[in-house]
């Protein structure tokens, strides 16, 4: 898994420890609402993630560097999605064939 999500283009990765680790994952596209991103993945694709900081707001703010009281463009947070040990191969290649085509479809 951790070597097909090296390889998305922009890609802000927030973990640590990549070998022992529950299979919950959250990471950033450079430039991509993680907001517009779960829309697109459960609109078109039927893909179900989460957006935000986790109900984590002040820590949340901490992991993305932002400054207590700092106006905001955008809301904050990032894109997490849990893998379970039911998810097949084919499972996890079709996630990642939606979210390419949702990066390259936001992209422009």
């Amino acid at each position: 898994f951790f070597e097909k999500l090296k390889t998305i283009p922009n890609l802000i990765l927030y973990a640590k420890n990549l070998k022992t680790r529950l299979p919950i994952f959250a990471f950033n596209i450079k430039g991509i609402s993680p907001f517009d991103i779960a829309y697109e993945l459960s609109k078109k694709y039927h893909i179900e993630t989460r957006a935000g900081c986790a109900c984590a707001g002040p820590y949340g703010h901490d992991l993305l560097g932002l400054k207590d009281n700092q106006k905001l463009k955008t809301k904050p947070g990032w894109l997490r999605i849990s893998l379970h040990y039911t998810h097949e191969k084919e499972d996890i290649d079709y996630f990642f064939n939606a979210l390419n085509k949702t990066i390259v479809k936001l992209s422009h």
